[in-house]
């Protein structure tokens, strides 16, 4: 075992570029989701969602549930939104009613 094999900063730094990768490889996709989102929680008097009214969206819009891949996990990555703090069981079959994070549009 290296030194390299613990590194916070490294570690982020991969993270944050895995991310940025899957981001852009879906782009247009996610933008749709993304600006989706944003309509929803605004016609919302909390004004928050979490990734399965994404999920939902693309089923809507004939995607499979699925094909956003890793880059859903950069649909809440601005400075539009902010966690609440609050987790909520998820409705999705397959996510065996784990928890997902509630975002509110700031």
């Amino acid at each position: 075992m290296t030194a390299e094999t613990f590194d916070l900063f490294e570690g982020e730094k991969a993270r944050e570029a895995g991310i940025s990768q899957a981001a852009q490889s879906k782009n247009p996709l996610l933008n749709k989701v993304r600006a989706h989102l944003c309509v929803l929680a605004a016609s919302r008097s909390n004004r928050c969602v979490t990734a399965d009214d994404a999920t939902k969206f693309l089923v809507e819009i004939g995607e499979k549930e699925t094909a956003l891949g890793n880059a859903a996990g950069s649909l809440f990555n601005s400075s539009e939104w902010e966690p609440t703090g609050c987790w909520t069981p998820s409705t999705r079959v397959t996510n065996h009613a784990r928890s997902v994070r509630v975002w509110r549009l700031r």
